[in-house]
């Protein structure tokens, strides 16, 4: 049984030593940030509809001179709804954030199960290297926080997916 652990542990070394695996981990790495940043450019757009859209349905009703406090609770939804209309000129990013989230998703899951392998067959590389503890506690968070934006679907703290552009 040992035998085996320190043949697999001389091969996942000479493997995380090797050139073509760091510059897998450097391309992996690269797509993640594009990934990140074109997911925040998402955001700032949807951010920018938003306001866009807040700013001139606030004109809309200042321009009606409608008193909110004169309307009944029941009257103010047809009220709203009347002045908020679906613009379908607006572009629904929806599908573009689902895939660029999974995408980073599936790149943070890769540089997981190289953090575990590396905790299991190499743990000595985190007693010489500390900056190995610092980048796995990054991914680690990283992770986290990109799955429960994923589904939690609170795209204001996407925000907190910048500490991926770190690593």
């Amino acid at each position: 049984m040992k035998s085996y652990y320190k043949l697999i542990s001389r091969f996942v070394k000479k493997t995380i030593d090797s050139q073509w695996f760091n510059h897998c981990i450097n391309f992996l790495t690269i797509i993640n940030c594009l990934s990140v940043i074109v997911v925040l450019i998402i955001e700032f757009i949807e951010l920018s509809i938003i306001n866009r859209e807040y700013t001139k349905l606030t004109k809309d009703i200042l321009k009606e001179s409608i008193r909110f406090d004169l309307i009944e609770p029941n009257d103010l939804n047809e009220t709203l709804s009347n002045f908020i209309k679906y613009d379908p000129t607006i572009p629904d990013f929806k599908i573009a954030y689902s895939i660029l989230s999974i995408i980073v998703l599936t790149i943070l899951c890769l540089f997981l199960i190289e953090i575990v392998i590396k905790l299991i067959f190499l743990p000595s590389i985190f007693k010489r290297r500390k900056f190995e503890i610092a980048e796995a506690l990054i991914v680690f968070i990283s992770f986290v926080l990109n799955l429960s934006l994923f589904f939690e679907k609170v795209r204001v703290l996407s925000v907190i997916s910048l500490i991926t552009l770190i690593r």
